[in-house]
Order: C-alpha cells, then structure tokens, then sequence
C-alpha cells in the first residue's frame, strides 16, 4: 500500500484508498462511482477495468468511457464543471457519513504535503524515528501521518492488521520510536504483556487518532506499560490532523484532544456566532488543508461547497475551549445543549461512527490497496 501510494502520488495520478472491511457490495459500488481506471490488491495484483461495458459514462474524451468502469453512476473526476476543484487532485476519500450522506473528499498534493510537514515538525520527527503503523491505511490521517515519517528521513513499518498479542513483539522486532494507534488498540494493549526494557527506553510516544479515548485511558495505559500517549483530534476534510496535545509530559491535559495544530479552530453556537471560553458549541475549522468542495456523485453535477463564505468548514462535532486553549471534544450536534459547560474530559458519543478504524484483530481483506485513475 504505502509503495503504490507514494508512487501514484510521485507520478501525479489520482489515488482513491478503499476501506478493507467494507462489505464486497461497498466495494463494489465504491469502484463504479469512483470512476476507477485500475485496483491494486494485497500482493501486489492489479487489475485493469475494462472499458466499453454498458453504462459507461461518456465524458467527451477521446474512446468515450475508455478505462471507466460500467456503472450509470460513474463520476469522472474531472468534468467541465468542477475542472477547477478537480484540477490538481491527488487523493479522494470516500467518508462513511456518520453526519449524513457518504461524501468524496478531494485533497491536493499541496495540502497533503502541509498536512504531514505541521505533524513533522509537532512531534519532533527525525531521520533516527521509525513509526509502527497497524491496522487501516485507508483513512487519510494515516496517509499523512506516513507522509511525516517518511518526510522526515524516518522510516516505517506498516503491518496488516493489529493483534495485542504480537504487537510488541513487532514493535520491538522493527526498532520503532513512535507508533500511530487507534483507541481500541490502545485499550488491548493495556491489557497485553507488559513490553520489554528495551522497547520503554526506545518508543518516545504514542500517537492517538480516529476516536476518543475513554476516561482513565491515559492512566491505564501509562500505569501498564510506562509509554506516554498523545492524543489528538482528526477530520477527513482537513487532510487528517485538527488538534494535538504536545510531547512535552506537563503540557498534556488528559480528556482533551491538545491544541490546534496546522489549522484554526472555533466554538460557534446555532447561528454561527463564536461562543465565550468554556461554552459547549459547534467545532469550526479553517485552514489551507482544510477543503473548500465536496466532489459529486451522480452524473455531471457541480461540486458541493464545504465551508461558508469566510472559509470555516463545520465538523459536525461540539465541544468547547478552556483559557489555556485546549481543546474538548464532547460528541456530536445531536447531544448539543445550549446550558452545557464545558466537559472536563472527552466522551465517547459517536466514537464508533467516527473512527473508521479497522477492529482489534480483523484479518485483512484482498482489497486493502489504492485504486488508481489518471
């Protein structure tokens, strides 16, 4: 995954990283509406999708629907009417529509770039730093994430997967210094083996992201295995990272997602006004990796605004500040309530919708690869 990844990006073609767990009809559904032109399968398969089937959708280029795959529904990414959003596209993420319809997230190369070069320089990567990566590679957060290790003149080791009974053996096999972790693995690994000697005194952190953590996490985990846990705040629509606690010990604030990192953050009530200190509202972003269009599906339809008019793009999660700035996710705008005050730790309202991440030992599917167009 991460060798056809980083060469589809060197190569300038458009790159669309399927989730392996998603049901055979999920997939199937997604290579149609994607408009894809090539699958890349575990093991290195790839797998030309004909053209000149049924359905295909004519988009004016020369050989019609050459190279689409045969759905009514296709979407060529790049179409008179969004030619300038899909002009300089590097990635598209389909989101599960925890707050609504399935949408298609486009990312420039640029913002992918900016996305990983704000966690290089947050988490103090180097040329001496290995990250452990296991479980899903489809979210972008851990596309960024890579792109960080890598950019920094680190290396990484992605495994398919994750099981707490061989995850330190790995990690203490690999060498690594930093390990990106969802909470469900970070929760195992509480109960796993305590890791050796030489794994406390080489890991410098462990990243969270994809979820909430739960309460009494932080000293679970901490009293178990003596590694340290950051925790963060991640959205697809603003290539990954949103909020990140630091790497110093006395600037974390356990139940909190950390400070803003790369973008900036805001607590708005119903109508879009910005909220006092400590008041629980609707998060706000705006930034340059943060996207300004949804791609369509459907046939030939206009792209979909993402932010209003001064560029903040609505989460669909609430929370609040504290004076120090430190950021407090407390669910979805479902549990909005205008009297709330400010949570002091994070709740784990949505956590499932939300994290897409891969459950603790799930084997990994065939499909776990990118699918390229041109």
């Amino acid at each position: 995954f991460c060798r056809e990844y980083l060469a589809a990006l060197a190569a300038g073609v458009t790159v669309a990283p399927l989730d392996p767990t998603a049901p055979e009809a999920e997939l199937l559904w997604s290579v149609a509406t994607l408009g894809l032109t090539h699958v890349l399968s575990d093991g290195g398969e790839v797998v030309e999708l004909l053209s000149g089937r049924r359905g295909g959708v004519n988009d004016g280029s020369p050989g019609g629907c050459r190279g689409r795959a045969s759905h009514p529904s296709v979407v060529p990414l790049a179409k008179p009417a969004d030619a300038e959003v899909a002009a300089h596209i590097a990635a598209v993420v389909s989101t599960r529509g925890s707050t609504g319809p399935p949408r298609l997230v486009p990312f420039s190369e640029r913002q992918l770039l900016r996305s990983a070069e704000t966690l290089m320089r947050h988490f103090n990567l180097s040329s001496t730093d290995r990250a452990y990566f296991p479980g899903a590679l489809h979210r972008v957060d851990a596309q960024v994430a890579i792109l960080a290790g890598l950019l920094s003149g680190g290396s990484l080791v992605a495994v398919s997967g994750f099981d707490m009974r061989t995850a330190w053996p790995e990690v203490e096999e690999s060498g690594a210094t930093w390990m990106n972790l969802a909470p469900a693995m970070v929760m195992g690994l509480a109960e796993a083996p305590v890791p050796s000697e030489s794994i406390l005194s080489r890991v410098r952190f462990v990243r969270v992201a994809g979820a909430p953590l739960r309460r009494g996490a932080h000293r679970d985990f901490w009293q178990r295995t003596g590694i340290s846990l950051v925790e963060t705040y991640t959205l697809t629509e603003a290539a990954g990272a949103v909020a990140s606690n630091p790497l110093s010990l006395a600037g974390r604030r356990p139940g909190s997602v950390g400070w803003p990192v790369g973008v900036q953050v805001r607590i708005v009530d119903t109508l879009g006004c910005p909220l006092p200190i400590g008041k629980v509202g609707r998060i706000q972003v705006r930034g340059a990796t943060v996207i300004s269009h949804y791609l369509s599906y459907g046939l030939r339809r206009p792209p979909v605004p993402a932010v209003d008019d001064e560029g903040w793009l609505t989460t669909g999660d609430i929370g609040s500040e504290s004076r120090q700035g430190y950021l407090f996710v407390a669910g979805r705008e479902a549990d909005l309530d205008a009297g709330d005050e400010a949570p002091r730790a994070g709740r784990e309202i949505g956590a499932a919708e939300r994290s897409g991440q891969v459950p603790c030992g799930t084997p990994a599917s065939p499909l776990r690869a990118a699918a390229f167009r041109p």
